[in-house]
């Protein structure tokens, strides 16, 4: 009796210390993510919605039968000019966060993420960025306009979210 009681004990402290690390991991990304966004929400107007997904957003989510612990899609707005030809024009970048209990949960998705970025008759027309960490797949995508400002947003997101320890996927 005392046994099954000591099992049971240390079973509960193991299912409540790794629910715990779930949770402080889950945290600290969101908190990254959104800081991320507070920081560009003064230049940008945000739109948190998730209507206009990606189709990639929604390969993540359908086609690999995404079962993650936490995603966000965001699209920043910001009307801008092009001082070469004297127009202004909106500028659209779609950003999404997909966060996973597990690695191999991840690794999945990111593999058919391959398939379908890495294959050269994908119907694939945008740009994207894409990258794969080992719980986490951040991407971003020039939805509509063009400009230094895209290449800026991009380069810092990617630095944020770790480029220097997660592959990048680039298409186009």
């Amino acid at each position: 009796m005392k046994v099954a009681l000591f099992i049971l004990i240390l079973t509960n402290l193991f299912l409540g210390v790794k629910s715990n690390a779930q949770e402080s991991a889950k945290f600290d990304f969101k908190e990254k993510v959104d800081s991320f966004v507070k920081k560009y929400s003064a230049d940008f107007s945000i739109n948190n919605d998730w209507y206009s997904k990606s189709f990639l957003e929604s390969t993540i989510e359908y086609n690999s039968n995404y079962n993650g612990i936490w995603k966000r899609g965001l699209t920043f707005k910001k009307m801008v000019t092009d001082s070469n030809i004297n127009q202004t024009s909106e500028l659209r970048i779609r950003v999404f966060f997909y966060q996973f209990e597990t690695e191999k949960e991840c690794v999945a998705v990111q593999d058919s993420l391959y398939d379908l970025l890495l294959n050269p008759k994908s119907a694939i027309s945008k740009t994207y960025s894409v990258l794969l960490c080992d719980k986490e797949i951040v991407g971003c995508f020039l939805s509509h306009g063009k400009g230094d400002l895209w290449i800026k947003f991009k380069e810092q997101l990617l630095n944020t979210f770790g480029i220097s320890r997660c592959p990048l996927i680039q298409t186009h």
